[in-house]
């Protein structure tokens, strides 16, 4: 008798074998990123039953290929991919795989959903990569994919982020953290069910630095590219040998192919050659330069104020928008009468201190470079119970140091979580305020970004419509959808000298 997992192979099968004699209307270069997709799929077929582990590990490997890629940022089709085999491989992490789950969701994404066409129609269809159907999909994909926390799970989780905003260093220690959960009264069997929650809410630990207190200056862009001049004519962010610059941040505005916004990151003793970059530019008509500003400071944020147990994200009451622009728009609003639940946000950092001061400046600047990646509970840097050392002594006693000297400091997040509030970005000015008052919008969303400027603050966050729409018609800030134009490479210590102990500068300031 055929079983239904069965059914589902031979559908992946067909689909793989069917798909070749569709692929005319596209390029070479298209091609293989369908063939890609393809030859994964292929795997999925014959390796989840028998090599889970081995077939989890080249899902990851192609997810992060795709998201480090030229073409990734610009292509839909990959959005999707990446997405699709980024979920696919939650179903082979968890301890109580169930194949049926496994295929199911990978059939369900060829065939399409309801009025949804799924990956087999929008190919044979000779659907471009770069349309947004593709995008259309991607976003299925991550809403079909939620994990409404229970009441128990949410006050484990609220006490993680808890713990790990104010354990420094220690947050970072797979050991660490279970013994202070168990001394929360968590059990063995709940902590292991816990941790696989941890897994499928993708949960990442990061350390943030003051950038300034290490060499480096951020600016804040806005400019539109005039045609027919493109942005890596003006700026290659690509090329390693534009240095620091590689580890900007830039985003598209909107669905405009011209206008950019971001951060840019220089050496400091080169920090005025930015602004004179771009004025050249700007007389030799290749760019209009709408905003150039230094940021002084770059603050993170991660709410689970207003999410609700067993529901996920609701809607705000009309009166709860009301208070809200009243609190953000008053000069000085009325004390909170206690400090936002589960809001949890970065403290100023220490504004005296630099990387110069230090006993051996290059040890210092290494151990930035080596500390950019996103860690999951499973890579955690610090993990005692095993023979694999990720950081000496020394540098976990450096790193304990940035930390109690605000220099640094840890952030907790949960990537699925945010997004089930939505994956759409937005970038909004705000008129300067404290963090006291500004944290009054902080509480009511998931994650944002700050970038304070001397008298203003540009917000990067996820909105969902109903923000969009209070937030630009009861305050009258305008959000502006930015869409990522490049992955933001990590600092690299090969644009450091240590000789002179300060970073090489950008090639394109060469002749200024």
């Amino acid at each position: 008798m055929v079983t239904r997992i069965e059914v589902l192979k031979k559908f992946i099968v067909t689909f793989i074998d069917q798909i070749p004699k569709y692929l005319s209307p596209y390029s070479l270069s298209e091609r293989k990123q369908i063939v890609e997709l393809l030859d994964l799929l292929r795997l999925c077929e014959s390796q989840a039953d028998m090599a889970r582990r081995k077939l989890s590990k080249r899902l990851e490997t192609y997810c992060n290929q795709l998201r480090k890629g030229k073409d990734y940022y610009s292509t839909p089709f990959l959005w999707l991919a990446e997405i699709y085999f980024d979920n696919a491989n939650l179903f082979l992490r968890v301890a109580d795989f169930h194949a049926f789950n496994f295929y199911n969701f990978l059939v369900q994404i060829i065939r399409g959903i309801n009025d949804l066409p799924g990956i087999f129609q929008l190919i044979r269809e000779g659907t471009s990569l770069q349309d947004l159907k593709w995008e259309k999909l991607q976003y299925y994909v991550i809403n079909s994919f939620k994990f409404p926390l229970t009441e128990e799970e949410l006050i484990t989780i609220k006490e993680l982020y808890s713990y790990i905003y104010s354990a420094g260093i220690d947050g970072f220690s797979q050991k660490i953290i279970t013994n202070h959960l168990k001394t929360k009264g968590m059990s063995e069997r709940k902590y292991k069910d816990f941790i696989e929650l941890l897994t499928l809410l993708d949960a990442g630990w990061n350390l943030f630095f003051y950038y300034p207190a290490f060499g480096l200056r951020y600016f804040y862009a806005r400019f539109n590219v005039k045609k027919p001049c493109s942005l890596e004519e003006i700026i290659d962010f690509f090329d390693t040998t534009n240095t620091t610059l590689c580890h900007s941040r830039i985003y598209r505005i909107g669905e405009l192919p011209n206008k950019f916004m971001g951060y840019l990151v220089v050496p400091e003793d080169k920090s005025g050659q930015l602004g004179k970059y771009f004025n050249q530019c700007e007389r030799q008509n290749k760019l209009k330069l709408e905003e150039f500003v230094e940021i002084r400071d770059i603050y993170r944020s991660v709410s689970l104020s207003y999410y609700r147990a067993c529901k996920g994200w609701p809607t705000l009451s009309s009166k709860e928008i009301k208070d809200l622009v009243q609190q953000l728009t008053v000069k000085h609003p009325r004390k909170l009468k206690k400090k936002p639940h589960a809001l949890f946000h970065d403290t100023p950092y220490n504004h005296d201190w630099n990387y110069q001061q230090a006993q051996d400046p290059k040890q210092l600047i290494y151990l930035l470079c080596k500390l950019q990646q996103k860690f999951s509970y499973e890579t955690l840097p610090i993990n005692l119970e095993t023979d694999e050392i990720v950081f000496s002594r020394s540098e976990i006693e450096i790193l304990e140091n940035l930390i109690q000297k605000k220099l640094c400091q840890p952030f907790f997040i949960l990537d699925r979580i945010h997004y089930e509030y939505s994956i759409d970005v937005y970038s909004i000015r705000v008129p300067y305020m404290p963090m006291k008052q500004i944290s009054r919008l902080l509480k009511v969303l998931p994650y944002t970004q700050l970038n304070i400027m001397e008298n203003s603050i540009v917000i990067w966050t996820p909105l969902s419509s109903q923000d969009r729409k209070w937030i630009k018609e009861d305050l009258g800030w305008e959000p502006l959808h930015i869409i990522p134009y490049k992955r933001q490479q990590a600092l690299d210590y090969d644009w450091f000298n240590p000789k002179t102990l300060q970073w090489n500068p950008p090639k394109i300031f060469e002749d200024l």
